[in-house]
């Protein structure tokens, strides 16, 4: 019998070739043991190296992110270490977790964090990961804030390194009952928690002067409208002015003389004479200008225009 068309032959023998093959390869052995996280998985033992390897539609990075959701989520938001390097790295699993190397290998290691760019896990900059980290906490070891940072092998659903977010409360008790709307660290350092930042209050009043010798509380009592709690809250106050918390000595006119003067309001116009670097309201390098003189009933015309105050 004469073959018409000897290249449909060739094509049929090639691809029965190659089924057989795979048949063959099917039952290959895997290159060696899995780690211990993996091996005790049921999905994942034996010879099912679809599992992790990927299928006919899927690869490597599809199958490992089908399990590590979380780490998915760092890569496409930005967050956490996986979020750091490039996409196209942090998508290559297998660079920085291999495999096969036995049930005691450790799938995070120093190499891991080398591929990373993080030569020195044990002095970990987590700048790198939008925390700057500082104070008391450089003095704390790894696995106080990360428990299973040394565990061999995690428990299923258990993660080394991430997992924890910047939020206080996770480690420390709040002793606000969830009340302050602000994040802590708008009033406290890592020293310290006695020790009150108070960052962004010169936008309201610089702590300066007689000011930064007072405690919150003094400003800012339990109870008070203008107290820490309220103020960590939804509601805002009205704004308070010099005369909320201060007597003025001066006489109503020469008050609302010299906020006319500088187009102020008549409750916060004593920061025209009265800086809040001042410790007194008395300092002796207070001045009355000429101009604002005739607010307090006598003009300094001639030939009281000579004369020095303390005359």
């Amino acid at each position: 019998m004469r073959v018409s068309k000897p290249h449909m032959w060739i094509a049929g023998f090639s691809a029965v070739a190659v089924v057989s093959v795979a048949v063959v390869d099917m039952g290959r052995n895997m290159p060696g043991p899995l780690a211990a996280v993996h091996g005790r998985e049921d999905d994942l033992a034996g010879r099912n190296c679809d599992a992790c390897h990927g299928g006919w539609t899927t690869g490597m990075t599809e199958s490992c992110l089908e399990c590590h959701e979380l780490i998915g989520e760092h890569i496409e938001t930005g967050k956490g270490l996986h979020g750091s390097v490039e996409e196209e790295q942090a998508l290559r699993c297998a660079l920085c977790h291999s495999e096969h190397h036995g049930e005691d290998f450790k799938l995070v290691n120093r190499q891991s964090f080398a591929q990373a760019s993080v030569y020195e896990p044990e002095n970990f900059e987590h700048e790198l990961i939008g925390f700057l980290m500082e104070g008391k906490h450089l003095e704390l070891d790894c696995s106080e804030c990360h428990v299973n940072a040394e565990v061999e092998v995690l428990e299923a659903g258990e993660h080394r390194f991430v997992g924890l977010d910047q939020d206080c409360a996770m480690c420390h008790e709040d002793p606000h009952d969830g009340q302050m709307g602000f994040s802590c660290t708008h009033c406290h350092g890592q020293e310290a928690f006695e020790e009150l930042a108070s960052l962004g209050h010169e936008q309201h009043l610089p702590l300066v002067g007689a000011h930064g010798e007072l405690d919150c509380r003094d400003c800012h009592a339990e109870g008070d409208l203008h107290a820490l709690e309220v103020l960590g809250g939804r509601f805002r106050p009205a704004k308070r002015a010099c005369l909320d918390c201060h007597e003025s000595p001066h006489e109503d006119e020469f008050v609302s003389g010299v906020a006319r003067l500088v187009s102020a309001q008549e409750d916060a116009s004593c920061v025209v004479c009265h800086e809040s670097e001042h410790m007194s309201f008395r300092d002796e390098d207070l001045t009355v200008s000429a101009a604002q003189h005739p607010a307090s009933g006598l003009p300094l015309d001639a030939p009281q225009d000579e004369a020095g105050c303390g005359e």
